[in-house]
């Protein structure tokens, strides 16, 4: 996952950010641009910028879905995709706050939902239970 970035961050640190769209609704993407340091995290070890330049959408997005039910739900919530992009961002957060997240995900991605936190993970192997 990615971290964030240290204070005073040195060139060689490998950063990816989410920036807010210009006042003329231009946005950035480029190799190098000026933004305030706590729109940055560091990019995960190993991984090609390329692909962690992708990380900060998807969890934005699914911090967005989590927003939607308002306070007081109290219903499980259903994760499409949760070994996914974004399914994988908003299980965690899901289960830490209560919401009791069941996840879709393929057979191979199964043990790496549930170890996220959720509740129930249905693989399409078997149908899901009457009332899920």
């Amino acid at each position: 996952m990615c971290a964030p970035i240290p204070r005073n961050p040195q060139p060689d640190h490998r950063v990816v950010a989410l920036r807010p769209s210009l006042a003329d609704g231009a946005g950035v993407s480029a190799e190098y641009a000026a933004l305030d340091e706590r729109l940055a995290v560091r990019a995960p070890a190993g991984v090609p910028l390329e692909h962690a330049a992708a990380l900060p959408p998807a969890a934005l997005t699914a911090e967005q879905a989590l927003d939607r039910p308002g306070p007081g739900f109290a219903g499980r919530l259903l994760v499409c995709g949760a070994a996914g992009a974004v399914g994988g961002y908003l299980v965690r957060p899901a289960a830490l706050r209560g919401l009791h997240p069941d996840a879709l995900a393929r057979p191979g991605g199964a043990e790496a939902v549930r170890g996220l936190g959720a509740a129930e993970v249905f693989t399409g192997a078997a149908p899901p239970p009457a009332g899920a």
